[in-house]
């Protein structure tokens, strides 16, 4: 990297401002419940003003329904491996694999022997996710 990239890259605005209700985190993912969804499945997010990242933990040998949203998602696989179907084209998913789903694309999966730990990112943040979790859990991630 030329050092005009690095400094365009690592440049700081003195102009720009922060947000006093949106607090930054660093800290363990522990510090974040896993809200067991049933099935097999469980979902532990973390919510960002523009975004939603999302540990799905899954048990071996469990199905994704096919669905779709109008966010984007990408993610990839921590652990385990699982078959992702995308838009109709199904491949194995290893660790490090890497996926990229485009708003309202169908998509479905499924688990092996191993079970799978995936991290999705949703941008913007899916509308719908507090009040999926709080429907199947009885709780808020609040």
């Amino acid at each position: 990297m030329s050092d005009e990239v690095r400094q365009d890259y690592f440049r700081l605005d003195p102009t720009a401002e922060t947000s006093d209700d949106f607090e930054p985190y660093i800290g363990p993912r522990s510090d974040f419940p896993i809200h067991d969804l049933g099935e097999g499945v469980g979902f532990q997010p973390v919510w960002g003003r523009s975004l939603l990242m999302n540990w799905v933990h899954f048990e071996p040998h469990r199905e994704l329904p096919n669905h779709h949203h109008p966010e984007e998602q990408a993610g990839t696989i921590i652990e385990g491996e699982m078959e992702l179907t995308v838009g109709g084209v199904t491949r194995r998913m290893r660790q490090g694999d890497v996926y990229v789903i485009p708003p309202n694309v169908p998509h479905s999966g499924r688990t092996f022997e191993s079970g799978c730990v995936a991290l999705d990112i949703f941008a913007p943040p899916r509308a719908d996710f507090r009040a999926l979790i709080e429907r199947a859990t009885g709780r808020s991630d609040d």
